[in-house]
């Protein structure tokens, strides 16, 4: 049997409200911020994807997932744009840097939604958004001390894991804007029994 869920509270909030995503998993959501994380979270999500499709067209879904993309660079690039003002300063290595970082999570989240998890950016280029929105709870684990980082400090630390976030995403977002269409039709909910 696998272990039930041991975190009480919530890496960049400190929030004790996580809601358990799966009886049995280690994955969790935070009641609070919004922030998704725990080992599990990327079987929990693919395994809730179809259940969760919105009922809207194809091309509203594929252009509602590609502005939660933009969004979520706009995000990284407003905050790479403050690192760079501030560099230097640890003590602004703050929680509000923590929630931008999972405002642009939970867009990734909101594109992952709308096409069920895959950004098809040909026929056979594919790259999955669950494991996108997974990578910023690893990542926190080092500015909260949950793992040990080679960074001299946590604003090198944050810099960096703020300039990987952005080229992942400015990728997925130059890979798909061009497109008007999804290149591979949209999955559909299936009908519950």
């Amino acid at each position: 049997m696998r272990p039930v869920l041991q975190r009480h509270r919530c890496r960049a909030c400190g929030s004790d409200l996580l809601d358990h995503l799966a009886p049995g998993e280690r994955a969790w959501e935070c009641g609070a911020c919004g922030l998704a994380g725990g080992n599990d979270l990327v079987r929990v999500r693919w395994q809730t994807a179809d259940a969760q499709l919105p009922d809207a067209p194809e091309i509203e879904r594929w252009k509602t997932a590609l502005n939660s993309l933009r969004r979520a660079q706009m995000l990284l690039l407003m905050l790479r744009w403050a690192l760079d003002r501030q560099r230097g300063d640890e003590s602004q290595v703050s929680g509000v840097r923590l929630s931008v970082l999972v405002w642009s999570s939970k867009c990734l989240r909101d594109a992952a939604a709308q096409l069920g998890g895959w950004l098809y950016v040909s026929n056979d280029e594919r790259w999955d958004l669950w494991e996108f929105e997974a990578c910023l709870d690893h990542d926190l684990r080092v500015l909260t001390g949950e793992a040990a980082s080679v960074f001299a400090s946590q604003a090198t630390y944050l810099e960096a894991l703020v300039e990987r976030h952005l080229a992942s995403v400015q990728m997925l977002v130059e890979r798909s804007e061009h497109l008007e269409t999804p290149p591979k039709p949209l999955p559909k909910r299936t009908p519950t029994l």
